[in-house]
């Protein structure tokens, strides 16, 4: 499979964190990436490309006049906050996954970043009852992550780990299997990530199909609660968001003229 990132300058990231969104269940990474590249500075420094994508081409989702285009997967860069932000806007063939799966992880391992944060979901019936008192977010660390960032998140942010489950009864079971319908290659990018010692969180959003909108909002303000990109109250951070022009498309309304 051909797979290569193209940078516009030789950028070392060895002390940067990676947040990348899973193609998933209402595509929440996604919008959630959207937001964050609407909100924080960043520029655009290269893209991604692979033939395990479907091909995707576009104008430019973030300024009325467009300065650009888009296409399946572009890599930005935030200096203040040091991430770096992928957002993949086209799926990958199903028959590429494995071969895009570790593609991608030695992508990561050669730029060597601090840390990589996956944004994802998963159907929101698949809840228990206990969940339904919580916020619809859960978490995973890979095994090097567990003790330092797996025990903040929990102790400091209330947020919950996923647990395995009997493939069959849906009960908790350590002995069982994770279980994330909808999630895409989330769950087996984190199991190749825990045996390849790649420091990786995964953010998993329980959702429903449709207007995802306040889902994206729940995962960015959560995003933020970890990580201090925005400043504000809690009651404020929805207002501190920026949202992206393409947005006001996401219904069906009328393709802008310049894509023609």
């Amino acid at each position: 499979m051909y797979f290569t990132a193209r940078f516009q300058q030789n950028l070392d990231w060895t002390d940067h964190t990676l947040i990348l969104p899973a193609v998933a269940v209402g595509n929440v990474g996604q919008l959630t990436v959207d937001l964050l590249l609407s909100t924080l500075e960043v520029e655009l420094v290269g893209r991604l490309h692979s033939t395990a994508f479907l091909p995707l081409v576009g104008p430019d989702p973030f300024h009325a006049e467009p300065k650009g285009i888009v296409t399946s997967c572009q890599v930005y860069h935030c200096l203040a906050h040091k991430l770096v932000i992928v957002q993949q806007r086209a799926p990958v063939a199903m028959n590429r996954r494995r071969e895009f799966r570790t593609s991608l992880i030695q992508w990561i391992q050669e730029h060597h970043f601090k840390q990589v944060i996956l944004l994802s979901s998963c159907f929101a019936h698949f809840r228990t009852d206990k969940d339904l008192l919580q916020i619809p977010l859960k978490f995973l660390c890979t095994p090097d992550l567990t003790e330092s960032v797996g025990s903040y998140l929990h102790s400091s942010l209330g947020w919950r780990s996923l647990e395995r489950r009997d493939p069959f009864t849906y009960n908790e079971d350590s002995a069982g299997v994770l279980h994330m319908p909808g999630s895409g290659i989330t769950r087996s990018l984190f199991e190749e990530c825990s045996t390849k010692k790649v420091h990786l969180v995964v953010l998993l959003l329980y959702c429903s199909e449709g207007d995802n909108v306040p889902d994206a909002f729940t995962m960015a303000d959560q995003l933020n609660n970890w990580l201090q990109l925005i400043s504000g109250s809690d009651s404020e951070k929805n207002k501190s968001w920026k949202v992206p022009v393409s947005w006001n498309l996401m219904f069906g309304n009328h393709p802008p003229k310049n894509i023609y």
